[in-house]
């Protein structure tokens, strides 16, 4: 890309124009990498992700407490920023177990 000074002015400024010059095959590469550098972050996205299908991968907890219930029902909702600070204070870990 370069920037060339023209000798001409703008009619409404006075200010010296300023053309963009593209070259397209360096234009072009720039966008083939930028687009395969997303590919390559949506894939180890992917990849990141890919341990939630297989809960046994999950790193077991030390402690287990039972729960008990005084009546009988179904959830209707979980507040998930106080079970992650919970998770936080009790000391669990983001961890998991990688397949050898």
């Amino acid at each position: 890309m370069s920037q060339v000074s023209l000798k001409t002015r703008e009619s409404d400024s006075g200010c010296f124009t300023k053309e963009t010059i593209y070259h397209l095959r360096d234009l072009g590469q720039a966008i083939i990498f930028t687009l395969m550098n997303h590919e390559d972050q949506i894939n180890q996205n992917t990849k990141d992700i890919e341990y939630l299908k297989e809960p046994e991968m999950f790193e077991k907890s030390r402690h287990i407490i039972p729960v008990l219930s005084t009546e009988s029902g179904v959830v209707q909702s979980i507040d998930a920023d106080i079970i992650g600070s919970v998770k936080i204070i009790i000391g669990g870990n983001y961890g998991f177990k990688r397949a050898s």
